[in-house]
C-alpha cells in the first residue's frame, strides 16, 4: 500500500491487517492451534505499519478524540469486527468452547490479547461512558460473560463512511455535548 492510495483503501488495508491479527490472536487460545508466536508478530508488524500510514486512518483519530488509551482501539475494533467479519462469529464461539456465545465478551478480549487492562470494563472509561461499545446484559451473567457490541455509527465510521468522519471533525463539540449520550 503507498502513501498515494485513496484514504478509504488504506484503511481498508489497515482492517484487514487488524483483522488478521485478531483471527490469529483467537486462533492461539485454541486447544489444537498451530498459529506461531511468529505469525502474530508478523501480523503484529503490519497492523502497526498500516496504521502508521498518513493521513490517520479511521481506528487512530477516533481513539484521539476519545481518549482511548492504547488497549481500548483493540477492545473496540474486536467488537467492531463482528460486523465486519463474519467468520469471526464461528472463531469466538469456538475460543468460549460454548456454540451459543458467538460473540466477543470482556473475557474472551481479556485473554489472547497482549497486556490487558482490565480497567476498561469501567463504565466510567471512553468505551463504555461515550458508549463506543454496549454491554448487552443476559441475566444474571457476570460483566465479563456478556456480548459486547460496537455502536453502528462506529462500525461504519471504520468502514471508511465519510459522514461520520465530517462529524467528528466539525462537531467535536457536539460529542463532548452528549451525541453518544441519551
Amino acid at each position: 500500500m503507498t502513501r498515494a492510495a485513496p484514504w478509504h483503501q488504506q484503511n481498508a488495508h489497515h482492517r484487514s491487517a487488524c483483522l488478521e491479527w485478531i483471527k490469529l490472536r483467537l486462533q492461539q487460545w485454541l486447544p489444537e492451534s498451530e498459529v506461531t508466536e511468529a505469525q502474530v508478530a508478523e501480523a503484529m508488524a503490519a497492523r502497526l505499519a498500516a496504521a502508521a500510514m498518513n493521513p490517520p486512518l479511521a481506528l487512530v483519530p477516533l481513539g484521539k478524540l476519545f481518549d482511548l488509551n492504547w488497549f481500548e482501539p483493540s477492545v473496540l475494533f474486536i467488537c467492531a469486527a463482528m460486523e465486519l467479519a463474519l467468520w469471526l462469529t464461528a472463531l469466538c464461539a469456538q475460543v468460549h468452547g460454548n456454540d451459543d456465545r458467538p460473540y466477543p465478551t470482556f473475557a474472551l478480549v481479556m485473554e489472547p490479547l497482549e497486556e490487558p487492562m482490565w480497567r476498561v470494563l469501567s463504565p466510567e472509561r471512553s468505551l463504555r461512558s461515550w458508549r463506543l461499545i454496549e454491554v448487552q446484559q443476559a441475566g444474571s451473567r457476570e460483566l465479563t460473560s456478556n456480548l459486547l457490541k460496537a455502536e453502528e455509527r462506529v462500525v461504519s465510521y471504520l468502514k471508511g463512511n465519510h459522514y461520520m468522519n465530517m462529524t467528528l471533525q466539525r462537531n467535536q463539540s457536539l460529542l463532548m455535548a452528549g451525541w453518544f449520550h441519551d
